[in-house]
């Protein structure tokens, strides 16, 4: 097939590791496309649609149980993939911050600085390897430096390469520059901001501070 040969046989298999790896989306997916199409054969055949209820009678029931059975494994794939979460990430608001900064040619950067702590619940060490802002949208092109840090806490220091051993808590933190005035110029309101994390397995963690604020704006 001229599909299956453009994509060659070695991408196949990350395509169905991607999918799996999200499978509880891809299966409910599934469940809501079959309540979708079961739900428009019904309703054309109960308003005398053409061919509608020929195709309800034929196909109407092997919709809405295909539509049960991937609502169902839907759940449990979610259930299981809850579990096998092996990092639990918990922000620190208090220590986190974003700043505007006016370059000597007019530009502006902003400056995102997260502190958040990592426990590993996994059995295995893990590091952490990489970290992007997700919310507010910032186009991959505009980010000028994203780097993680782990904590060191033999040193007190935090560094790039800090394993977090299966059953410990480590301090971590994420720094990002991007060109422009993020949130808008002359902003001074708090930010919600969404980033995620990577693990040395390619296994991606998100988390949500609420209440990210610019040290220069005075609280009250």
């Amino acid at each position: 097939m001229p599909l299956l040969e453009s994509l060659g046989l070695t991408s196949i298999p990350k395509i169905i590791s991607a999918i799996w790896a999200n499978g509880s989306r891809f299966l409910l997916s599934v469940a809501v496309a079959g309540i979708a199409a079961a739900a428009v054969l019904w309703l054309g055949a109960r308003y005398g649609a053409p061919k509608a209820q020929a195709w309800w009678n034929d196909y109407g029931l092997m919709l809405v149980l295909v539509s049960a059975v991937a609502g169902v494994f839907a759940i449990f794939k979610f259930l299981a993939e809850r579990q096998n979460t092996k990092l639990f990430l918990t922000a620190d608001e208090a220590q986190s911050h974003w700043s505007h900064a006016k370059q000597p040619d007019g530009s502006i950067l902003t400056q995102f600085s997260f502190q958040f702590h990592a426990t590993n619940r996994g059995r295995h060490g893990l590091y952490l390897s990489k970290v992007r802002i997700l919310r507010p949208s910032i186009g991959r092109g505009r980010i000028q430096s994203a780097m993680m840090a782990t904590e060191d806490p033999m040193n007190d220091v935090y560094a790039t390469n800090q394993v977090i051993p299966a059953g410990a808590r480590r301090g971590c933190h994420a720094h990002i520059m991007a060109t422009g005035a993020v949130g808008g110029e002359g902003r001074s309101k708090p930010m919600r901001v969404k980033i995620a994390v990577q693990d040395n397995i390619g296994r991606w963690y998100k988390l949500v501070f609420v209440d990210v604020r610019n040290p220069a704006v005075p609280r009250w």
